[in-house]
C-alpha cells in the first residue's frame, strides 16, 4: 500500500502511471522518491503473500525494464521540476 501526499498528485495527476496495470508499480515509486525517503533506523519487514499467495497477476502486456526505468527516470525530473 502506497501512502501519497497532495503533491505527488500535482506533480503526476494519479497514483500511479496507466502504463501499470498491475505490475511495477510498487518498484516504481519507491524507486522515484528513494533519495528524498527519510528514515528513523526502524525497520519493518512484511512479508505479505507468504501464506496467501501473490496478490498480483503478471499482466501479458507488461513494460520491459528498460521502459521501466526510462519511467522512473522521466518521473524523477517530474520531481526535481517541481521542487525548482
Amino acid at each position: 500500500m502506497s501512502f501519497v501526499s497532495k503533491s505527488h498528485f500535482e506533480i503526476f495527476g494519479c497514483l500511479f502511471p496507466n502504463v501499470f496495470k498491475n505490475w511495477y508499480h510498487s518498484e516504481w515509486i519507491d524507486t522515484i522518491y528513494a533519495s528524498y525517503s527519510a528514515s528513523n533506523g526502524t525497520s519493518v519487514v512484511v512479508n505479505a503473500g507468504e501464506y496467501t499467495g501473490s496478490r498480483h497477476e503478471i499482466c501479458s502486456d507488461l513494460l520491459s525494464k528498460t521502459e521501466l526505468q526510462e519511467m522512473i527516470t522521466d518521473s524523477k525530473k517530474k520531481i526535481n521540476k517541481w521542487l525548482d
